[in-house]
């Protein structure tokens, strides 16, 4: 019981700093729309990467955290909330890579034993690696 409170609390907490980043990115785009506020790039990146959360959050957050548990979930989004912008262009073109090699593999049924399909799960690989994939993309 003592570990489910502590679990509970960590999630609260976690939900808590999201809120405040998230409280904290709509002042600053309202100020910036108005022109009293400059955004950076770099908190326009962290506002979308805070966008890309909550919005997996949504679609997914209750089957992933039931599928993966609420400790790999929330390590999987610290992760992405820590990527630097390069690293996140890099994770989308894995991701539209596996989408493109997939599409190409069911059009023209490539042999599960060919090359293309051996790229196709050593890019699948690569996001399991990071620990990104089952999160960023709900699962599936």
């Amino acid at each position: 019981m003592d570990q489910a409170l502590k679990e509970h609390l960590a999630h609260l907490e976690a939900q808590r700093e999201h809120l405040d980043a998230l409280i904290r990115t709509v002042k600053h785009t309202i100020l910036s729309k108005k022109g009293d506020y400059e955004m950076s790039d770099r908190e326009r990146f962290e506002a979308f990467k805070e966008n890309a959360i909550r919005e997996n959050e949504v679609q997914y957050g209750a089957e992933i955290r039931e599928k993966y548990g609420e400790a790999s979930v929330e390590a999987s989004n610290r992760k992405l909330k820590g990527m630097s912008e390069e690293a996140w262009q890099q994770f989308e073109g894995l991701e539209k890579e596996i989408f493109r090699q997939l599409e190409e593999f069911t059009l023209t049924k490539i042999s599960l034993n060919s090359e293309k399909s051996q790229k196709i799960g050593a890019y699948a690989s690569t996001m399991a690696l990071h620990d990104l994939g089952n999160v960023y993309s709900g699962g599936s």
